[in-house]
């Protein structure tokens, strides 16, 4: 188990506990669940990414926007296709709730898309969010699993029925909780409530925003 200690200036005192940000995050969470993805542990493989983000860049010199895209691009997402270039345009962060309607529906059109067009070369990182007991069972059940994406896909797009026979595990539901209270944070500081919410960057690197389902689902693939 991990535990975090922090040392106050000018002094040999050490305390423990949760350190809050600015805008009420709990950094030490977040601290914790980086640390346990690097040290390869079981929930490693739910919490694993970059370890680059495990000290954040300044964002002083960031614009609200390009702090926006940085907090999303260093959620727990699960990714969806691919970019051969590995460029950032065609990447979408997708905001949703599995259990709502248009989130889901938006998901499988997205899905659908991947699947049916060749040509277009897109990912999707979807950032999930629990807004009901029901969505917060299901992404345990998901991120506990050793291959979230594929059973968030299997569940979501193939009707796979999703066992519900985990033990109990205390620390891991918590730590699922802190992840999700993240992304629910990012949307909460920008009074952003209306799903699904799309953010990427276009053709020409301007991040931009979509509340809601978009009219055109062509048009904001092509950009």
């Amino acid at each position: 188990q991990v535990q975090i200690f922090y040392t106050v200036e000018g002094s040999n005192a050490v305390l423990s506990g949760f350190l809050i940000g600015e805008q009420g995050e709990n950094l030490t969470a977040l601290q914790i669940a980086k640390y346990q993805a690097i040290s390869g542990n079981d929930i490693a493989e739910v919490l694993k990414k970059n370890s680059k983000t495990l000290f954040s860049t300044p964002t002083a010199s960031l614009t609200p926007a390009e702090i926006f895209y940085k907090e999303a691009s260093e959620a727990k997402w699960l990714s969806f296709g691919s970019r051969t270039d590995g460029g950032e345009n065609k990447v979408f962060y997708v905001f949703m709730d599995p259990q709502d309607d248009a989130s889901l529906s938006y998901f499988k059109a997205l899905m659908k898309k991947q699947r049916d067009d060749k040509s277009e070369d897109f990912m999707v990182r979807v950032i999930p969010l629990a807004h009901s007991p029901e969505s917060l069972a299901y992404l345990e059940n998901i991120y506990r699993s050793k291959n979230s994406a594929e059973l968030f896909y299997r569940t979501l797009i193939e009707n796979k029925p999703l066992k519900d026979d985990l033990e109990e595990d205390a620390q891991a539901s918590l730590e699922i909780k802190n992840i999700l209270a993240n992304s629910a944070d990012i949307l909460r500081k920008r009074d952003a409530e209306k799903l699904p919410l799309t953010l990427f960057k276009d053709g020409a690197g301007q991040i931009k925003l979509i509340a809601g389902q978009p009219k055109d689902l062509d048009a904001l693939v092509d950009q």
